[in-house]
């Protein structure tokens, strides 16, 4: 497709470049020397071998223990106090990953639209789960 007259870009000559020159020698021997660098004062590389380790401040302590961050949501996946299908989800909760525990083992669900049948480990419905109104499921990550 080509472009009306009114429309098409004009390209002006672009002006010759000066011709190359070599450069005044008189100009050039006549900057000051460059200084050279003061050795002495530079600070001295540590000798090859084991690598300097910093010592602790005299007032650092180790923690005693380290605190528990990880409370599961859920410590079983159906029919008890604390199990998954005892949660309730709304489509706020969509796309949400939520971790617990069952029997020791660390597991990850994520909230999902959609009314699929419940299918312990892999689909778990949540408690307030209809299939109308509020039709989300638990589906096991991995």
């Amino acid at each position: 497709m080509s472009l009306p007259p009114a429309f098409a870009p004009t390209v002006a000559a672009a002006p010759a470049l000066p011709a190359a020159t070599s450069p005044d020698v008189a100009t050039v021997s006549a900057l000051p020397a460059a200084a050279e660098p003061d050795i002495a004062a530079a600070p001295s590389l540590p000798e090859a071998g084991e690598p300097e380790i910093a010592a602790a401040p005299s007032d650092f302590q180790l923690p005693k223990s380290m605190p528990n961050s990880f409370t599961p949501l859920f410590v079983e996946l159906t029919g008890s106090v604390g199990a998954l299908d005892t949660l309730n989800v709304s489509a706020a909760d969509s796309g949400r990953i939520i971790q617990g525990t069952v029997t020791g083992a660390l597991v990850s669900y994520q909230v999902s639209a959609g009314d699929d049948a419940e299918d312990s480990p892999g689909i778990i419905r949540p408690a307030n789960f209809h299939a109308g109104t509020n039709a989300y499921v638990f589906r096991l990550i991995g």
